[in-house]
């Protein structure tokens, strides 16, 4: 189940050093639902993954679906961004063409990171 959107993590990373830490956290998770999916999550995981102790992962983050709810959100905004940004190159072209090239682009960012794309996209869209 996804984390109240109202709550914040716990700690707000300051230093460059905690940022990078809660970066490595995130970049961990994204790696283990490309390959494994969400049934791979565990906070164990991910702190193993990162390298960081289970205690500086909840520094940052709740739980689990915290994890998976700032990758997802990640995803979805370049994902998003991207596409809008094809989109609007479309815009001047005949419909049969802009449509082809709209699925085009869509094949071409799952084709990126098909597992990860599965992964944040199992729940739908926000």
């Amino acid at each position: 189940m996804p984390s109240d959107p109202r709550k914040r993590r716990k700690r707000q990373p300051q230093q460059r050093r905690a940022r990078d830490t809660a970066e490595v956290l995130v970049q961990a998770t994204a790696h283990i639902l490309s390959r494994d999916g969400a049934q791979g999550i565990t906070t164990n995981h991910v702190a193993d993954a990162a390298g960081v102790s289970i205690g500086s992962l909840y520094q940052y983050f709740d739980n689990k679906e915290e994890l998976v709810e700032e990758v997802r959100r990640r995803y979805g905004e370049s994902f998003r961004q991207r596409l809008l940004a094809h989109i609007a190159s479309a815009g001047a072209l005949p419909i049969p063409d802009a449509v082809a090239a709209c699925v085009r682009v869509l094949i071409e960012l799952h084709a990126e990171d098909p597992g990860l794309h599965n992964a944040v996209s199992a729940e739908g869209p926000d």
